[in-house]
């Protein structure tokens, strides 16, 4: 702004007539106005670069502030959803046993005795399991005559 200023001046004493003690000073002055508004546009310009360079420094500095604060709500979120997450099964859970009008399905009761048949299967194969294991264990470490106690059994049948 101070450059336009200073500009408008210089263009406002050319469109004055010179007096006759000036007519020299002119001459001169052209160059050394124009070395001057040069020197005064060149400082104008690095001043301006200068402020430029410290508000790009700020606007950085700021960035990686609001980066930070984006990454930290991110998590925040991330905490509260997995806390909503277990407060809504927490609340399931409540509810199907407080809640009087929610009882199990025909589908859930079916499953459910399908799952306790099989574990009382599950079960029954391990005790035989088991007791296959003893047995093997006392043929090896007894020399019996199998085939004379397969064909006794065989008999008694």
């Amino acid at each position: 702004m101070d450059l336009m200023k200073k500009i408008v001046k210089k263009l406002r004493r050319a469109e004055e007539p010179p007096k006759e003690d000036e007519e020299e000073l002119i001459l001169d002055e052209p160059e050394e106005a124009e070395e001057e508004a040069d020197e005064e546009f060149n400082d104008t310009v690095m001043e301006r670069l200068g402020t430029l360079d410290d508000d790009v420094a700020r606007v950085k500095v700021s960035i990686n502030d609001i980066r930070k604060e984006v990454s930290e709500l991110k998590n925040d979120i991330g905490r509260m959803d997995e806390s909503l997450k277990d407060i809504m099964m927490l609340y399931e859970v409540v509810s199907t046993q407080i809640n009087p009008f929610i009882g199990e399905s025909k589908v859930t009761a079916a499953s459910m005795e399908k799952l306790e048949r099989l574990n009382d299967e599950i079960n029954d194969i391990k005790t035989i399991l088991d007791d296959i294991l003893v047995d093997l264990k006392i043929l090896t470490l007894k020399e019996l005559d199998v085939h004379s106690i397969v064909f006794d059994v065989l008999q008694e049948e």
